[in-house]
């Protein structure tokens, strides 16, 4: 399986060689890659691609990737942001590294081997529409909560309601300080 993985990030590599260049700095280092049934042990070539590690005793690990059933489903749709939700251990610049190659990665050139051009910019289109729609759905579905809360179930006051009792209390406050400083004028006066 190491083998497959490391085949199929390099081939991905291959056709966009600046993302490879992200990983030049991580020459000789280790990776593990942690499956819910599985792990993935990798090393970094010289050339910023990928060679598989089989696991030794005693050789020590750099970074190792726990990637949840929850972050594997995300990893198609959010790219490498999805890796923000991934438990890493280790070097964690190799691990942000990573992260941003995959974000950089341009899906439709990766695709295009297995799919053809015009399919592969199809899916990669389809992939960014679906992110879109998910995000504005997420902004769509905080705004109705925040709307249900201020207005149904009157949990939350409305910003404009909390604004002006902010700017009635700060009128209060001044009144109150502008007469306390009348009063102690008035009893300096008294005799």
């Amino acid at each position: 399986m190491d083998r497959l993985f490391a085949t199929l990030l390099n081939r991905l590599l291959a056709d966009q060689p600046a993302a490879a260049a992200r990983l030049l700095h991580h020459a000789g280092k280790r990776l593990r890659i942690a499956l819910p049934l599985a792990r993935i042990d990798l090393a970094v070539r010289a050339d910023g691609t990928f060679a598989p590690a089989a696991a030794a005793a005693g050789e020590t690990i750099d970074c190792e990737i726990r990637l949840s059933p929850q972050v594997l489903l995300a990893l198609p749709i959010r790219g490498g942001e999805a890796l923000g939700m991934a438990q890493v251990a280790g070097d964690g610049v190799l691990a942000a590294d990573l992260s941003a190659l995959l974000h950089q990665l341009d899906w439709a050139v990766a695709l295009a081997p297995a799919l053809g051009p015009v399919a592969a910019a199809r899916a990669d289109q389809a992939l960014r529409t679906l992110v879109q729609r998910r995000d504005e759905a997420g902004e769509a579905l905080a705004r109705s909560l925040a709307d249900y809360l201020v207005h149904e179930a009157r949990l939350l006051a409305e910003g404009e309601a909390v604004r002006e009792f902010v700017r009635e209390v700060d009128e209060l406050r001044e009144a109150a300080d502008r007469l306390a400083a009348r009063l102690a004028l008035l009893e300096d006066r008294r005799p």
